[in-house]
């Protein structure tokens, strides 16, 4: 039998042992935390870069064909591609290579309407704009234009991406392509 004294653990050893249990647990909680936010910032950013190479391939498509370039601002890109026969191949005819469709890609609101500011990247085939954007919404897109000889051979384009991550925490990147056209005489 134990006598009083030896029996159950004291208010102190108690509360001492209570108190390191919190600390260990406020330590493991802050770890964890810390590897949450680590993944999703990393899961912003791959997001991002998604959305940048999926806007960018759209983009560098349409250019790469271009026999024309009709107009290019910061905003806007209107280009001519060539036409194409049933089975995909250029016309060629007596006086060369017969001008397909005109293409414009511009920056506009979430609605499709012309805007410098726009946030989104839409595309109008002959004067008919998609219905829906090309990618996601970004925070800046620029397009300048590739010179060779003083004479505009392709476009630069350059395109930043700003996401919330877990509040108020942005995280940012800007990403840049330049593609020739093949086509231009």
């Amino acid at each position: 039998m134990c006598s009083r004294r030896k029996c159950g653990l004291t208010l102190t050893e108690t509360l001492a042992t209570l108190a390191l249990l919190v600390i260990v647990s406020g330590v493991l909680v802050e770890i964890s935390l810390g590897s949450f936010r680590i993944f999703a910032q990393t899961r912003a950013e791959a997001e991002m870069r998604s959305n940048a190479e999926l806007l960018f391939e759209k983009v560098v498509t349409t250019v790469r064909k271009a026999m024309t370039i009709n107009q290019l601002t910061a905003s806007t890109i209107d280009v001519t591609v060539p036409a194409r026969d049933s089975n995909g191949k250029i016309i060629v005819g007596y006086s060369g290579v017969q001008a397909g469709n005109r293409v414009v890609i511009f920056r506009g609101d979430s609605l499709g309407s012309a805007n410098a500011s726009g946030l989104y990247l839409w595309q109008s085939v002959n004067g008919v704009v998609a219905t829906a954007p090309m990618g996601a919404e970004f925070s800046n897109c620029q397009f300048n234009a590739l010179t060779v000889g003083g004479a505009t051979k392709g476009v630069q384009m350059i395109l930043t991406y700003s996401t919330k991550v877990l509040g108020s925490r942005t995280v940012s990147d800007s990403f840049t392509q330049e593609v020739t056209c093949r086509n231009l005489p």
